[in-house]
């Protein structure tokens, strides 16, 4: 216990270093990766925030209830990552890949995850309120439950994702594409949990659907 303990402290000391950063900015997979084995690939729990993370691997590893907040992971490989009650506040998905992804119970208020890839995600019980998903993949998700109110779904891509409870008062879905039965969730959860007449109003004359 007390040597996993020593490479955590370790691995965050070499996170604010830069160590596993390249002279572009990127991250250095190989030493990464390397230094996620011996560590099991387990990083639950661990304080990120703010980290410097972009195009990392961090896939398949266990981050359950860890902290990125504010983090910049835009265009990182999260794919069959375990991020279950993870603290992604504010941080910066653009273009990341979430495949098969665990974000159960997750914070995302505020996210950028435009264009992100979060097919077969499962995004059961997450919040996601005022966070930016325009074009990003969803196809197959599980979003039940999920709190969206006021995020941007423009032109997202939906097919087959559940979204049975999900709360998508003000969230802008102009133009998701979406099969009849998630395209029928969709519609009914933002008219459902809209606050006023105005907005529904609004969501009728902006929907645009695209139905398969």
């Amino acid at each position: 216990m007390q040597a996993i303990r020593y490479l955590r402290k370790e691995f965050i000391s070499k996170m604010a270093s830069g160590t596993y950063l390249t002279k572009d900015g990127t991250t250095n997979n190989t030493r990464l990766r390397s230094d996620l084995k011996i560590m099991g690939y387990n990083l639950k729990g661990i304080n990120l925030g703010g980290a410097n993370l972009q195009e990392a691997d961090l896939s398949r590893v266990n981050l359950r209830g860890a902290n990125l907040g504010g983090a910049n992971l835009a265009y990182a490989d999260l794919s069959g990552a375990d991020l279950e009650c993870a603290n992604l506040g504010g941080a910066n998905l653009g273009y990341a890949k979430l495949i098969s992804a665990d974000l159960k119970g997750a914070n995302m208020s505020g996210t950028y995850l435009g264009y992100s890839d979060m097919s077969a995600a499962i995004l059961v019980d997450a919040y996601l309120w005022g966070a930016y998903l325009k074009g990003s993949k969803l196809s197959s998700a599980d979003i039940r439950r999920a709190y969206l109110r006021g995020a941007d779904l423009k032109g997202a891509i939906l097919n087959h994702s559940n979204l049975k409870g999900a709360d998508l008062s003000g969230a802008n879905i102009f133009g998701i594409e979406a099969d009849r039965d998630t395209a029928r969730q969709a519609i009914l959860s933002a008219i459902t949990n809209a606050k006023s007449d105005k907005e529904v109003k609004k969501l009728i004359d902006d929907l645009c659907i695209s139905a398969k």
